[in-house]
């Protein structure tokens, strides 16, 4: 099972992530519902865990703003296993989307300091 915490008004989850020199390395990302990717991170994160990159790809952003971002893999820890996920680079806080929740059931206890639990269906 994942865990996260309500603070303010962001659902936070813990995301491992793997680097390049086989540690992993722990995110505290938002979720974002509204983010149909698996997971962003801060291009000096990306640059600290030396992730390969893919591609560049047009996205969306809040407003249906497009915008062109770099496409990196990264293996996550979810669930006690490792699994291989795309990451995009946005330079602000680390999201968790909905591909990476897919599958899954979340529990929020929507109240400052509240659980967060994500289980597999």
């Amino acid at each position: 099972m994942e865990h996260g915490i309500v603070s303010g008004n962001r659902v936070m989850v813990r995301v491992r992530v793997l680097d390049a020199d086989g540690i992993y390395v722990d995110f505290d990302a938002v979720m974002d519902t509204g983010f149909s990717g698996f997971m962003t991170l801060p291009s000096q994160a990306i640059q600290s865990l030396k992730l390969s990159w893919i591609n560049r790809t047009y996205v969306y952003l809040a407003g249906y703003r497009p915008a062109e971002v770099d496409v990196f893999a990264a293996t996550v820890l979810w669930h006690g296993e490792p699994i291989e996920i795309e990451v995009i680079e946005m330079d602000d806080d680390p999201l968790v989307g909905m591909a990476q929740l897919r599958g899954n059931e979340v529990r929020i206890e929507v109240n400052e300091g509240g659980l967060v639990q994500i289980e597999p269906l």
